[in-house]
């Protein structure tokens, strides 16, 4: 078995070929270095703007969410890092960026979950009606 290709370390390589002589630790270090240094590349590169862009418009946010709500700062992120909204050119953190995807971009139905995490809503058929554009009846059971 081979030693280590990391220059210092005598450790037994876990890999084949020439790039992945390495031990366990050195491997794991050699793959935490790389995805940190690539993870805005990986950004960039996805929705075609310049490292400059991306930089530009963290700077603007002063590194903040651009949800107004929210404000997260991109350190105070599991992943440290804001995604770039592509359609309006800002940058989400992750939780607002997920929830807006799922909830289709329709403010009604963020306006909706507002109401319910809030507890301020109630099944009101008339505000159905005025959505819906047509009269609901609700047929309740006799009892």
């Amino acid at each position: 078995m081979q030693d280590c290709s990391t220059a210092g370390c005598n450790n037994p390589a876990v890999g084949h070929g020439k790039n992945w002589r390495k031990c366990r630790s050195c491997l794991n270090e050699y793959q935490r270095n790389w995805q940190r240094q690539n993870k805005a590349r990986r950004t960039i590169v996805r929705f075609k703007i310049t490292e400059g862009e991306y930089v530009e418009q963290l700077e603007d946010q002063y590194g903040r969410c651009a949800n107004p709500s929210c404000l997260t700062h991109w350190r105070d992120t599991a992943f440290k890092r804001l995604v770039w909204d592509n359609e309006r050119r800002k940058l989400l953190c992750v939780p607002c960026n997920k929830a807006r995807g799922l909830l289709q971009d329709d403010p009604l139905r963020l306006r909706g979950l507002a109401d319910y995490v809030e507890g301020t809503q109630t099944a009101n058929p008339m505000s159905l009606s005025k959505v819906l554009g047509e009269p609901i009846s609700i047929d309740r059971p006799a009892g």
